[in-house]
Protein backbone atom coordinates (compact mmCIF):
# COMPACT_ATOMS: atom_id res chain seq x y z
CA UNK A 1 0.00 0.00 0.00
CA UNK A 2 1.33 3.37 -1.05
CA UNK A 3 0.75 6.82 0.71
CA UNK A 4 0.66 9.77 -0.54
CA UNK A 5 2.30 12.57 0.99
CA UNK A 6 0.70 15.71 0.58
CA UNK A 7 2.08 19.31 2.00
CA UNK A 8 -0.58 22.04 2.86
CA UNK A 9 -3.46 22.17 0.09
CA UNK A 10 -3.07 18.43 -1.19
CA UNK A 11 -0.16 19.36 -3.01
CA UNK A 12 2.18 16.36 -3.88
CA UNK A 13 5.81 15.83 -2.59
CA UNK A 14 6.88 15.99 -6.34
CA UNK A 15 4.83 18.65 -7.26
CA UNK A 16 6.33 20.71 -4.26
CA UNK A 17 9.59 19.23 -5.47
CA UNK A 18 8.90 20.71 -9.24
CA UNK A 19 7.58 24.01 -8.31
CA UNK A 20 9.57 25.41 -6.05
CA UNK A 21 7.00 25.44 -3.18
CA UNK A 22 4.29 26.75 -4.93
CA UNK A 23 6.50 29.47 -6.65
CA UNK A 24 6.26 28.45 -10.24
CA UNK A 25 6.46 31.38 -12.32
CA UNK A 26 7.16 34.15 -9.45
CA UNK A 27 10.80 34.74 -10.92
CA UNK A 28 9.76 34.78 -14.86
CA UNK A 29 9.41 38.89 -14.78
CA UNK A 30 12.64 39.24 -12.76
CA UNK A 31 14.18 36.51 -15.19
CA UNK A 32 13.23 38.30 -18.32
CA UNK A 33 14.29 41.82 -17.14
CA UNK A 34 17.45 40.00 -16.51
CA UNK A 35 18.48 38.74 -19.91
CA UNK A 36 16.33 42.04 -21.24
CA UNK A 37 18.93 44.04 -19.68
CA UNK A 38 21.93 41.17 -20.75
CA UNK A 39 20.68 42.01 -24.32
CA UNK A 40 20.77 45.65 -23.75
CA UNK A 41 24.27 45.39 -22.14
CA UNK A 42 25.29 42.90 -25.35
CA UNK A 43 24.20 45.20 -27.85
CA UNK A 44 25.91 48.26 -26.10
CA UNK A 45 29.66 46.24 -26.25
CA UNK A 46 28.92 45.44 -29.84
CA UNK A 47 28.26 48.66 -30.76
CA UNK A 48 31.40 49.85 -28.77
CA UNK A 49 33.70 46.63 -30.73
CA UNK A 50 32.44 47.84 -33.95
CA UNK A 51 32.54 51.55 -33.51
CA UNK A 52 36.83 50.69 -32.51
CA UNK A 53 37.23 48.35 -36.33
CA UNK A 54 35.33 51.51 -37.60
CA UNK A 55 37.69 53.73 -36.47
CA UNK A 56 40.81 51.61 -36.85
CA UNK A 57 40.09 51.48 -40.76
CA UNK A 58 39.92 55.48 -40.46
CA UNK A 59 42.83 55.74 -39.90
CA UNK A 60 44.25 52.66 -41.88
CA UNK A 61 42.78 54.56 -45.15
CA UNK A 62 44.95 57.60 -44.40
CA UNK A 63 47.65 55.51 -43.93
CA UNK A 64 47.25 53.72 -46.87
CA UNK A 65 46.27 56.86 -48.66
CA UNK A 66 49.28 58.78 -47.62
CA UNK A 67 51.39 56.23 -49.23
CA UNK A 68 49.81 55.55 -52.21
CA UNK A 69 49.75 59.14 -53.05
CA UNK A 70 53.40 59.31 -51.95
CA UNK A 71 54.33 57.13 -54.93
CA UNK A 72 55.56 58.59 -58.05
CA UNK A 73 52.57 59.15 -59.91
CA UNK A 74 51.42 61.78 -62.46
CA UNK A 75 48.32 62.37 -60.30
CA UNK A 76 49.23 61.43 -56.95
CA UNK A 77 46.09 63.25 -55.63
CA UNK A 78 43.88 60.53 -57.12
CA UNK A 79 45.54 57.66 -56.16
CA UNK A 80 45.46 59.10 -52.33
CA UNK A 81 41.69 59.33 -52.75
CA UNK A 82 41.12 56.27 -54.30
CA UNK A 83 43.16 54.08 -51.98
CA UNK A 84 41.22 55.42 -48.83
CA UNK A 85 38.02 54.95 -50.40
CA UNK A 86 39.27 51.44 -51.12
CA UNK A 87 40.35 50.52 -47.50
CA UNK A 88 36.64 52.66 -46.21
CA UNK A 89 34.80 50.12 -48.60
CA UNK A 90 34.81 47.63 -45.95
CA UNK A 91 32.92 50.14 -43.29
CA UNK A 92 29.69 49.82 -45.26
CA UNK A 93 26.97 51.12 -43.10
CA UNK A 94 28.75 51.50 -39.92
CA UNK A 95 29.71 54.85 -40.51
CA UNK A 96 28.22 57.68 -42.13
CA UNK A 97 29.30 61.44 -43.13
CA UNK A 98 32.96 59.99 -44.70
CA UNK A 99 35.12 62.28 -45.70
CA UNK A 100 38.35 61.82 -47.25
CA UNK A 101 41.02 64.94 -48.47
CA UNK A 102 44.00 64.56 -50.37
CA UNK A 103 46.24 67.09 -50.81
CA UNK A 104 50.03 67.62 -52.06
CA UNK A 105 51.69 70.60 -50.30
CA UNK A 106 55.90 70.99 -50.70
CA UNK A 107 56.42 67.80 -51.27
CA UNK A 108 53.91 65.91 -49.08
CA UNK A 109 51.28 63.98 -49.46
CA UNK A 110 48.40 65.19 -46.44
CA UNK A 111 45.57 62.85 -46.66
CA UNK A 112 42.24 63.58 -44.19
CA UNK A 113 39.62 61.37 -43.39
CA UNK A 114 36.48 61.85 -41.16
CA UNK A 115 33.66 59.73 -40.38
CA UNK A 116 30.55 59.89 -38.31
CA UNK A 117 29.56 56.27 -35.62
CA UNK A 118 25.83 56.63 -34.71
CA UNK A 119 24.72 54.89 -31.58
CA UNK A 120 22.87 51.41 -32.60
CA UNK A 121 19.95 52.36 -29.65
CA UNK A 122 18.76 55.74 -28.06
CA UNK A 123 21.00 57.01 -25.20
CA UNK A 124 24.74 55.00 -26.93
CA UNK A 125 26.38 58.00 -27.80
CA UNK A 126 27.79 58.80 -31.46
CA UNK A 127 31.44 59.01 -32.30
CA UNK A 128 33.56 60.81 -34.71
CA UNK A 129 36.79 59.70 -36.17
CA UNK A 130 39.47 62.04 -37.57
CA UNK A 131 42.57 60.65 -38.91
CA UNK A 132 45.47 62.25 -40.52
CA UNK A 133 48.65 61.28 -42.54
CA UNK A 134 51.77 62.75 -44.12
CA UNK A 135 53.90 60.75 -45.83
CA UNK A 136 57.16 62.31 -48.21
CA UNK A 137 56.55 62.48 -51.93
CA UNK A 138 58.90 60.05 -54.24
CA UNK A 139 60.29 62.31 -56.99
CA UNK A 140 61.86 61.57 -60.25
CA UNK A 141 65.35 60.22 -60.23
CA UNK A 142 67.45 62.12 -62.32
Amino acid sequence: MQRRITGDKGFSATTLKSFGHRQGGFASIEWMVAVGFSFLFLVMVSNLVLVQYGQGLVRASVDEAARAGARFSSDPVTSCRNRAQDVLDGVGRLASNIEISCVVVNGQVRATTSADFEGWLPGIPSFHENAVATSGQEVAPL
